[in-house]
């Protein structure tokens, strides 16, 4: 565990450090526009290299900041100190593959995953859950049972004609479409091995996501919090990749796939198709 500069927010915030008198009017005032532009642009040029987490850029622009707090005076406000450690961690899955008979599929490009600790993963007794939501309102997992199997669900959540929502009964989305983590929690309540949930934006997602799936950055180590709540393997697939593995074809199947994106069940009862994932996983602490 090394010490990393933590940064202690935007600049405009620093003034909290002064004596309470007038906070929005006179401290507002000494916000000039000029000096601000000069230092956003400083710590966005090319020279902090992106100010990446746990990378010299990043020390650099924490550095800068420093320099710059003690020459307009403020004082620390962390044990005394402008420094506050926290763990990171580097985490890759980039060898990972897997595969439906002869169709292989591949890490990034078909799927992804978050953090799970398992090497190899059978998917040969699947139960599909519509979009894995247990709700008040709304419940996938009614009437099925799913305890020791695999549970295969859609990201988001139902809604009918109008666009409105069957978990809120409004126009407004719930949390299970934003956090996909109550799914994971869903699952494991109901007794499920593992979950696999088919992001039906992936492609659309991937394009944000991408570098920081095959760079692999540096990201504050969460584990032993994530460890509290859920503890099954939970992996992300594209819908090309559900179709595929449903249908055993490498063509797959496009009337499935719009079944599939619109969180219909793709296929009747437990899906047989055995999927296997094989996970090469490295990790460093820092």
């Amino acid at each position: 565990m090394n010490k990393w500069l933590y940064l202690l927010g935007l600049l405009f915030i620093a003034i909290r450090a002064f004596p309470q008198e007038d906070k929005s009017v006179h401290y507002s005032a000494m916000i000039d526009s000029v000096n601000l532009k000069s230092l956003l642009y400083e710590l966005a040029s090319d020279q902090y290299e992106g100010r990446e987490t746990g990378e010299k850029g990043q020390r650099m622009a924490a550095e800068y900041l420093k320099d710059y707090y003690e020459k307009i005076g403020l004082t620390q406000i962390v044990d005394n100190q402008w420094e506050q450690t926290y763990p990171l961690k580097r985490e890759s899955f980039q060898k990972s593959s897997a595969n439906v008979g002869e169709i292989d599929f591949m890490y990034i490009d078909d799927f992804y995953m978050y953090g799970t600790k398992t090497e190899s993963l059978i998917c040969n007794n699947v139960e599909w859950v519509g979009y894995g939501i247990q709700s008040e309102k709304y419940n996938d997992y009614k009437k099925k049972s799913v305890t020791g199997k695999v549970v295969l669900c859609v990201s988001g959540e139902p809604l009918n004609g109008s666009g409105i929502s069957r978990v809120t009964a409004s126009n407004e989305l719930s949390e299970w479409s934003s956090d996909w983590t109550l799914k994971a929690k869903a699952a494991e309540r109901q007794g499920a091995t593992a979950l696999i949930i088919v992001n039906r934006d992936y492609d659309k997602f991937m394009k944000r996501a991408r570098y920081w799936f095959e760079q692999s950055p540096l990201r504050l180590d969460r584990s032993d919090e994530e460890a509290g709540e859920y503890s099954i393997p939970v992996i992300f697939i594209s819908p090309e990749m559900c179709t595929k593995w449903l249908t055993g074809e490498d063509r797959g199947s496009h009337k499935m796939k719009k079944q599939i994106l619109r969180g219909d069940p793709p296929t009747k009862g437990e899906i047989k198709n055995p999927l296997i994932f094989h996970m090469e996983r490295s990790m460093n602490n820092f």
